[in-house]
């Protein structure tokens, strides 16, 4: 079975343009995108650092097209639903990580030394986190 998650608009709005960007690339299996995600990212114009990001983005995978196993979940990926990530992954029993989330997966695989510094950098430019929750996310990895 090919390991596959589906992200949603914030970790790559947030991580873009961070270093630990490049921990996507080193996710093994599939990355999906749903469409209405990217067009969330891509809403600021292309000289946006998330919106160049994605686009540069070879392990990006899109996900709402009449695709494939993406057929199914097409009519829920609608960018005006909220929870647009989830919608779409739903038909297809994909998990859907968020900000924290990738940070984990980033961990786990070894392309983020630590987790605290991550988030807490992150939430410098923008990301709401309480200190619990950093702490929580870093008890799951064993910090």
């Amino acid at each position: 079975m090919v390991d596959q998650t589906v992200v949603n608009a914030s970790p790559i709005i947030l991580l873009s343009g961070q270093a630990d960007w490049s921990s996507f690339g080193q996710w093994r299996g599939v990355v999906w995108i749903p469409n209405p995600v990217v067009t969330e990212v891509e809403a600021k114009g292309s000289t946006d650092p998330a919106a160049q990001a994605l686009s540069a983005a070879s392990w990006a995978r899109r996900i709402g097209s009449a695709r494939g196993s993406a057929r199914n979940a097409g009519s829920a990926c609608n960018p005006r639903r909220p929870r647009s990530a989830a919608l779409c992954s739903r038909p297809l029993g994909i998990p859907v990580f968020g900000t924290i989330g990738v940070v984990l997966r980033g961990k786990r695989l070894g392309a983020i030394p630590a987790v605290p510094p991550v988030l807490e950098r992150l939430a410098t430019v923008g990301m709401h986190v309480r200190l619990e929750v950093v702490d929580a996310a870093a008890a799951l990895v064993g910090e």
